[in-house]
């Protein structure tokens, strides 16, 4: 299935996917054209990124896990019990070996759920493009939507500022086992909150190394 046109990438990926995500995907591939153009990134890998985003967004924990092991995307503790966080690593994975796609996608997909340190572009557009688009409603999306055309960096800071809100819903949601994994989300919230530019890493010890490159682990920042 390598080399597949926009229209037929698009109807797999649709496939893939639940009737009420689909106007998520489709903002998202048109808001992220148009700031690829804005900013000058490619805008066929900004759409192709787009449209393969969340093609696995529905897969049940067991099958996230196991195409993490199969495409040797290393996991750790939390992810492995937390579907929330592994479609994004197992989309780029589905984009690159399944669909060909070159490595910038792949990356773009990979982060763009908890962003990493030394973002691209292309990274950072997707990223935001799946943030703001035009079905999504919360608290600052006007504000981040308007920035987003004036500083990228800024727009981006903003953007994850936001994901704190986001960790505090998976709480509320009951994602993370209280004798478990809740006390260290919540210790991560506490120090990136603590003061401006903090970054907590969620992982291994034995995967430090790979986390601090962005390779793994779960970040938590302002």
């Amino acid at each position: 299935m390598r080399h597949l046109s926009d229209k037929h990438l698009r109807a797999i990926s649709y496939s893939m996917v639940k009737a009420k995500r689909l106007p998520h995907i489709k903002g998202t591939e048109e808001t992220a054209v148009a700031l690829a153009k804005f900013w000058g990134v490619d805008p066929e890998k900004a759409r192709r990124a787009a449209i393969l985003h969340d093609c696995t967004k529905y897969w049940d924990l067991e099958t996230q896990v196991a195409a993490c092991d199969k495409y040797g995307i290393a996991l750790d503790e939390l992810e492995r019990v937390s579907v929330k966080f592994l479609h994004a690593k197992t989309g780029a994975a589905l984009a690159k070996y399944v669909f060909g796609e070159p490595d910038d996608v792949y990356d773009a997909i990979f982060c763009h759920t908890t962003g990493k340190p030394g973002m691209t572009k292309l990274d950072k557009v997707l990223y935001l493009a799946d943030y703001m688009e035009p079905s999504r409603a919360f608290d600052g999306v006007e504000e981040l939507r308007r920035l987003v055309w004036e500083d990228l960096d800024q727009a981006m800071i903003l953007g994850l500022e936001m994901t704190v809100e986001e960790a505090r819903e998976y709480i509320a949601q009951g994602q993370f086992a209280p004798g478990s994994m809740l006390p260290k989300v919540q210790a991560a919230m506490s120090f990136a909150e603590s003061k401006p530019g903090r970054v907590a890493l969620i992982t291994l010890l034995e995967k430090a190394a790979e986390g601090i490159e962005g390779k793994t682990g779960t970040r938590v920042q302002m």
